[in-house]
C-alpha cells in the first residue's frame, strides 16, 4: 500500500485541508496450480485386466490384519494403474477453495467406474468450482 498526502493550499478558513490519498495494490496470485492426475480416456478393460494380472496379489491370501489387507490391494492396483494410466501433472485453474477432493470421492469413482465412464474429471469428485 502507498500513501501520497498533500496539504491543500485552496481553503476558505486558516486550516488547510490535507489530502491522502491511498494507493492499493492488489497482489496478483498465480491464476494456475500444477496436481497430478490421471487420465483414463484410452484405458480398456482387457489392458486393465492384464495390468492387475501381472501384481502379486496372491500375498494377501497369507495375511490376517485387514488394513494390511487393504493397503497391499490398493498399492497393487495403484501400480497396474501406474502402467496402463500413469499420473501426469498438470495445469487447473486456482479454486477460491483448497483444492482437496471430498470425502465421498472414493464411492463417486468407484460408481464412475462402474458405469464405464471415458474419463475421470475434478468436476465428477465436486470440485466443480475449479471447472473452466
Amino acid at each position: 500500500m502507498d500513501v501520497k498526502v498533500t496539504v491543500l493550499q485552496d481553503a476558505i478558513t486558516d486550516h488547510r485541508p490535507v489530502l491522502a490519498e491511498l494507493l492499493l495494490v492488489e497482489q496478483q496470485k498465480a491464476a494456475y496450480s500444477m496436481i497430478w492426475m490421471r487420465s483414463y480416456r484410452n484405458l480398456s478393460h482387457h489392458s486393465l485386466i492384464m495390468a492387475l494380472s501381472a501384481q502379486n496379489l496372491s500375498k494377501v491370501y497369507a495375511m490376517e490384519n485387514v488394513d494390511l489387507i487393504h493397503d497391499t490391494i490398493e498399492s497393487e492396483i495403484i501400480k497396474a494403474l501406474d502402467l496402463i494410466a500413469p499420473a501426469r501433472l498438470t495445469t487447473v485453474k486456482n479454486c477460491p477453495v483448497p483444492l482437496h477432493l471430498k470425502p465421498d470421492t472414493g464411492p463417486w469413482r468407484s460408481k464412475t467406474w462402474r458405469l464405464g465412464a471415458a474419463t475421470w474429471t475434478p468436476t465428477m469428485v465436486g470440485l466443480s468450482a475449479c471447472a473452466p
